[in-house]
């Protein structure tokens, strides 16, 4: 029963946002609670995926066993 009392307020804000708008859902669910929930609206065809980088930040080289790649000290 939650989850549809939840699924109305998601359901009314998504028919008019706009991709790049964040939807905040709390005061329409539980005015009481210290904690909302918010919405990242992309366009449709967007690939979760393609954010992995600006999220978690340059990727690094594989270590190949046998070599002393990044066990060298700077002198």
């Amino acid at each position: 029963m939650d989850l549809i009392l939840l699924a109305e307020p998601i359901e009314e804000n998504l028919t008019t946002a706009q991709p790049g708008e964040p939807i905040t859902i709390r005061e329409e669910y539980s005015a009481e609670s210290p904690y909302a929930l918010l919405l990242d609206v992309r366009p449709d065809g967007f690939d979760p995926a393609s954010t992995d980088r600006e999220r978690l930040g340059a990727t690094k080289a594989p270590v190949i066993k046998g070599t002393d790649e990044g066990t060298k000290s700077s002198k």
